[in-house]
């Protein structure tokens, strides 16, 4: 199962974490791990290039983990960034219940 959690400061989202594995299909055939990590990846990306908030990351095997830095001051792109990867999830997470969990924190 791929544990996605959204780290929340108030209403604005401060990072993510996604981890595991969907179990959706064989290794290289999963549908639903390549489609959360597309929307992971992509929101690291779009947070790196089109913001200016530091962004921390860590990808490990099955993990990748990523946070705004400390005292961060950022915007709005950051925050859409945020929220679009978080809606994408719950839309897969809607289609593919059982493969997917998602949990938010407040820190």
């Amino acid at each position: 199962m791929i544990e996605v959690g959204f780290q929340r400061k108030g209403k604005r989202l401060e990072g993510f974490m996604v981890t595991g594995h969907a179990g959706y299909a064989d290794h290289g055939q999963d549908i639903v791990c390549a489609a959360v990590s597309a929307l992971a990846q992509t929101a690291v990306i779009a947070l790196k290039r089109l913001t200016e908030a530091k962004v921390d990351v860590c990808v490990q095997e099955g993990s990748l983990q990523c946070h705004l830095g400390e005292g961060a001051e950022y915007g709005t792109r950051a925050w859409i960034i945020l929220e679009s990867m978080r809606l994408g999830v719950q839309e897969i997470a809607r289609h593919y219940s059982e493969y997917i969990r998602i949990d938010d924190q407040e820190v």
